[in-house]
């Protein structure tokens, strides 16, 4: 077994590799995976630059790859403009032939290895704790959730619209208001665009913006605000709108929420039975030592929250850590 960057022309065995190993088709409606929903870090081909491909080590048996470790560098900005390298740790993958062989292993290795290497101070990445903290990754900074009830939040507020590459200058200006983040060129605002899982929006008169985890085609009962920025007010109405969307037809003219329709089922009288509808979710750094005013505006008007951590991260070089955030969307 060989361990190396990957080249341009492994990309595409690559890809093929890490969709077969987390079980995503080959052709058809749920093919590409990984190129469609993960742009920023697994692009297709024509897409991706080769520093880009070569943030993968892959392990090469017999000319075929057969496992994969990303590792995506970027920057975190502190409160007070401390610049900290970071990366990202992703796409980990081994071909179910040879799993159990140590392959992970040594492709987890060598990444760290280079990341300590080149200075990098603080890894994250999402996944088991217990599998993860043999390479010294454990708990890291704090998310909040912040649940939101559908009869309770305003709807029809914000004039919401999907985002666009237009907004990115303004996009860029409201993510810097988090006290702590990943920073993000304006490259980097596109690829995010470009995802398919997960819906943008800002409010009509772009002072707040959006991200909602769709886990399909349409946003639904299950969707997820990720992050949620801008102008306070803004920002719990581009919510209510959100959650308000999820009652809208997708393209199908199928209702996005079953809460919204009789489910079909009846009860013991015979009447059909309505579902429920689901609080909505929203997730934001939980800093409140900070001072953000939209954390302050989520906790005055949501039903309840719950703390978690937000991400496993392996630190360095004296950094707290639990003083920092890694939204999902920028989780690789």
């Amino acid at each position: 077994m060989k361990i190396k960057r990957c080249e341009r022309n492994e990309y595409s065995a690559l890809l093929d590799m890490l969709n077969a190993a987390f079980g995503h088709p080959a052709s058809g409606p749920g093919a590409h995976f990984f190129e469609r929903n993960v742009s920023m870090a697994t692009p297709f081909i024509d897409d991706a630059s080769d520093e880009m491909i070569a943030r993968h080590m892959i392990a090469i048996d017999g000319g075929e790859v057969i496992g994969c470790v990303g590792a995506y560098p970027c920057t975190m900005l502190e409160a007070g403009g401390r610049r900290i390298g970071a990366y990202g740790i992703g796409q980990v993958a081994c071909d179910s032939r040879f799993r159990g062989m140590g392959v992970m292993t040594s492709l987890m290795s060598e990444q760290l290895k280079d990341a300590d290497a080149q200075g990098r101070s603080l890894g994250f990445l999402g996944g088991s704790r217990h599998r993860y903290k043999n390479f010294g990754f454990d708990f890291g900074g704090f998310r909040v959730d912040f649940a939101f009830d559908p009869k309770h939040i305003d709807a029809g507020r914000s004039a919401m619209r999907p985002m666009e590459a237009a907004d990115i200058p303004a996009l860029m200006n409201m993510h810097e208001k988090f006290p702590v983040r990943i920073e993000r060129t304006p490259e980097y605002w596109v690829r995010l665009l470009k995802r398919e899982n997960y819906a943008g929006y800002v409010s009509g008169d772009l002072s707040a913006y959006a991200f909602a985890l769709s886990r399909g085609p349409a946003l639904d009962e299950k969707s997820v605000i990720t992050e949620v920025q801008g102008d306070p007010s803004a920002a719990l109405a581009l919510v209510g709108d959100i959650c308000g969307k999820r009652g809208e037809r997708n393209e199908r003219g199928e209702r996005n929420e079953r809460s919204n329709e009789h489910s079909g089922e009846r009860n013991e009288r015979g009447e059909a039975k309505r579902v429920k509808p689901r609080n909505i979710t929203v997730q934001h750094p939980y800093l409140p030592a900070c001072g953000d005013p939209v954390y302050n505006a989520l906790y005055s008007a949501c039903e309840h929250f719950c703390i978690y951590p937000a991400c496993l991260a392996r630190v360095s070089g004296g950094l707290d850590a639990g003083n920092f955030w890694i939204p999902a969307i920028d989780k690789i």
